[in-house]
């Protein structure tokens, strides 16, 4: 019966008719979230060490028909050690502008490969192919990857983060339920002292971060929430799933990554914008128009709009 279900589960995921999927890596090395102390010490190894994002990182596979893309987006500049070290902008770091580009099939096959990466595939109908096509190829107009950020929402068009822009395609077909809303987002009370720009004017030394060894902001103390997608937790959902054989998993063919396969293309196509600002092409400045709600996906809470942000 196993060996059937997995050839099943094969056959159907080498038809590749219709299907949106998720790629995620994890971090190279754990990320230290225990304190803010922790964290800045995890960015500065991670950036001596590795050189790269020590959050992870997360793409997007999307094939419709004939047509397929392999994309995500990343920042040009990836270390935080100048922000924090140099600029004194503390744990407003988190929440910094990089130069941001599409990372192509050409940079990311390998990745997809790679046995610390996990996916989800989503079976879906031509329609909301259709309309995750769409919204890519607009994404790509408007160069909305040119701001990467954990702080801006890709459907406003202010810019994405790896996981943000990756996890906006199951947002624009309506398919992003509030259990992965809960267990994707990654939320961090800030200590008001030691949110430096842009989150507060006020600038933070580097040793008053690396010598924080209490928690996070505890009740009553000034904070600043800040709230993003975090690859890493991603990453431990699918693997938990995967682990108490929540959905059928199994390594895609090409590749030996390992993830979980569901269908929706049963649910229905949303119509509404795809965009929660409606952009102007001729002079690129965006206008704030009303988005009509959307039908939530069966058996889940419907989501406000508002996740994940960081408040403004």
């Amino acid at each position: 019966m196993k060996t059937l279900l997995a050839a099943l589960i094969l056959g159907l995921s080498s038809a590749r008719a219709e299907e949106l999927t998720l790629f995620v890596r994890a971090p190279k090395e754990t990320v230290d979230w225990s304190t803010p102390g922790a964290l800045v010490r995890t960015a500065i190894w991670h950036a001596v060490s590795f050189g790269d994002s020590f959050l992870g990182s997360a793409w997007v596979e999307l094939t419709c028909g004939t047509a397929r893309s392999l994309v995500g987006v990343r920042p040009l500049r990836t270390s935080f050690l100048g922000p924090v070290l140099i600029h004194g902008q503390g744990l407003g770091a988190i929440v910094q502008n990089f130069p941001g580009a599409f990372e192509e099939l050409s940079d990311l096959e390998e990745e997809r490969r790679r046995p610390d990466v996990r996916f989800l595939t989503l079976k879906l109908s031509p329609l909301q192919c259709q309309r995750a096509l769409r919204y890519l190829a607009e994404f790509r107009k408007y160069k909305v990857e040119r701001n990467y950020s954990l702080a801006v929402k890709p459907r406003s068009a202010d810019g994405a983060s790896a996981a943000s822009f990756a996890v906006s395609f199951l947002e624009v077909l309506n398919l992003l339920d509030q259990e992965m809303v809960e267990h994707w987002t990654r939320t961090l009370q800030v200590p008001a002292t030691l949110a430096g720009p842009p989150l507060k004017e006020q600038t933070v030394g580097v040793l008053d971060l690396l010598s924080h060894l209490d928690s996070w902001a505890r009740d009553g103390e000034e904070s600043i929430a800040v709230r993003f997608l975090d690859p890493g937790l991603i990453h431990r959902w699918i693997t938990q799933k995967l682990v108490k054989n929540i959905a059928p998993g199994a390594s895609g063919p090409g590749t030996r990554a390992e993830g979980i396969i569901l269908d929706r293309g049963h649910y229905p196509t949303p119509e509404d914008p795809l965009w929660r600002q409606q952009i102007d092409p001729s002079d690129k400045r965006k206008i704030v128009t009303p988005a009509r709600p959307t039908r939530p996906p069966k058996k889940s809470r419907p989501l406000t709009g508002d996740e994940p942000v960081i408040p403004n």
